[in-house]
């Protein structure tokens, strides 16, 4: 600091570091100091004045914070990928400590009938997490597209994930690998998705308006082994010569229905499987298959649910306002405030019926009595909406 001399690095370094975007100081002398830079390097140059070489660490993404631990000892970097790293300095080693999405969360489901486990999508990938532990199980990478929507198959075989790239893909949720894709789906990206509980039929949304229905067909092969109904499948990524061989899908298009003239946002099923609501950015909501009623509302509707009696939907979106609506003659029952500042971007309902759940713009979650309007706003906030499931 007294000579104005870097000890780390060189005057030519600029040109392979690129952009100095944090240090920290040294807590045995104030005038050293450790940088890193976008170059996704760690990096201590020592000059040969000293006995030490060089080290350095690939990390996945830009460093952008260096955080001593207690003496020194240890370190913890971050990086503009939601990465935190645990650096050990005596042998200047590292452990991924966490992780998360760097880009808006899209979409997040829950397996059926199970909560230890749920699954989010955002800008090039979909996660899966564990909820006890908040840990990252699996990731599942397709660079430079954005992923809309997700579902997950009611048997527990497949992610179906619909993208900006107007593809809907499916992936085994033990690997991570790609089972099959839809291509052209929709004209202006999937931004909606849900499958029957027979797991043979998806319902997508597009940023076009339509509503389609896809059947699905698994051919197995003649020589597969069978379990429970159900083909054995590879534990490996990839070509595994001794593992038993996969089967294919044929994706074939049922109906395409027109009806919304801008984005379709949600698409919910009922349990009989026989009509399916769909919410739009066109201020409507329509019941399917059996064609029933049009909702029509002033507002850009964002998310839908199906009360579990099914003579009802809930509805709501940027006017702010939580919609009861009847399902015979799609008439309005009842409507009321469902947030003060923000429009209401997420909700789900208990089975029983008794209780839901929104989120939104106000980062905060209300659980709300769904016959008396009684809310109960959760005591912290949340940058992205988690179904609920009793």
């Amino acid at each position: 600091m007294k000579k104005k001399e870097a000890i780390c690095g060189s005057p030519a370094q600029h040109q392979s570091a690129g952009i100095t975007v944090c240090l920290t100081y040294c807590n045995d002398d104030d005038e050293r100091f450790i940088t890193a830079g976008e170059n996704l390097d760690f990096d201590l140059n020592l000059r040969k004045t000293f006995i030490f070489s060089r080290r350095q660490q690939k990390l996945l993404g830009a460093v952008t914070s260096i955080t001593l631990r207690g003496d020194g000892h240890q370190f913890f970097v971050t990086t503009d990928k939601c990465h935190l790293y645990r650096f050990n300095y005596a042998d200047f080693t590292h452990e991924l400590i966490n992780t998360c999405h760097y880009a808006a969360v899209n979409d997040i489901r829950f397996p059926s009938g199970c909560s230890e486990l749920f699954a989010t999508c955002s800008y090039q990938d979909v996660r899966v997490f564990n909820t006890n532990t908040q840990q990252e199980l699996l990731r599942i990478n397709i660079p430079n597209m954005n992923c809309y929507c997700i579902d997950l198959l009611a048997d527990g075989t497949a992610i179906v994930s619909g993208w900006d790239d107007s593809k809907i893909r499916a992936f085994y949720p033990e690997t991570g690998r790609l089972m099959f894709t839809i291509q052209n789906a929709h004209k202006k990206g999937v931004t909606a998705l849900c499958s029957t509980s027979t797991c043979n039929r998806l319902i997508s949304g597009g940023g076009e308006g339509q509503v389609r229905v896809w059947d699905i067909t698994e051919v197995r092969p003649p020589d597969v082994q069978q379990r429970h109904g159900r083909t054995r499948r590879r534990r490996g990524c990839s070509g595994d010569e001794k593992g038993v061989p996969e089967s294919s899908f044929v994706t074939k298009l049922v109906e395409a229905m027109h009806e919304h003239t801008n984005a379709v946002s949600c698409i919910q099923i009922s349990k009989d499987d026989l009509s399916c609501v769909s919410a739009s950015a066109d201020s409507t909501c329509i019941i399917w298959c059996l064609e029933k009623q049009i909702i029509f509302s002033n507002t850009l509707f964002r998310c839908i649910c199906y009360h579990p009696n099914e003579w009802q939907v809930i509805t709501s979106g940027t006017d702010r306002k939580i919609g009861y609506w009847e399902v015979y003659d799609g008439s309005l029952i009842r409507q009321l405030e469902g947030s003060r500042s923000g429009s209401i971007n997420g909700m789900d309902i208990t089975k029983d019926g008794n209780t839901f759940v929104t989120g939104g713009d106000d980062k905060l979650v209300k659980v709300m009595d769904t016959y008396w309007s009684a809310s109960k706003i959760v005591n912290f906030i949340v940058f992205f909406f988690v179904s609920l499931y009793s």
